[in-house]
């Protein structure tokens, strides 16, 4: 027979429990991620003039096209050269539109 105490811990979730099943924290780490990831890309890309890395960068992420642009849609900086690179690292030609 349990006592109270055994299926009080039993009911509690553990921080572990809550990462892994609270989606506002999963948006919140993924969000955090890829304004990190973005921020890097745009290190290597403008101050480094390293567009190989930052092109291997992206493409080993598994953060999708719209994650990127809403990433700059948010930072700014730079937005001509990021957008233009975004459309050559995704091969996007000039005036096509973006089906998501």
């Amino acid at each position: 027979m349990k006592t109270k105490k055994q299926k009080k811990i039993k009911n509690k979730k553990t921080f572990v429990d809550k990462v892994h099943t609270d989606n506002d924290f999963r948006k919140e780490r993924d969000k955090g991620y890829t304004e990190g990831l973005w921020y890097a890309v745009q290190q290597v890309l403008i101050f480094e003039d390293e567009p190989e890395i930052a092109r291997g960068l992206i493409n080993k992420s598994g953060v999708q096209e719209w994650e990127f642009r809403k990433a700059q849609d948010e930072n700014g900086f730079e937005n001509e050269r990021m957008y233009k690179f975004l459309d050559e690292v995704f091969e996007k030609e000039d005036g096509e539109e973006d089906c998501q």
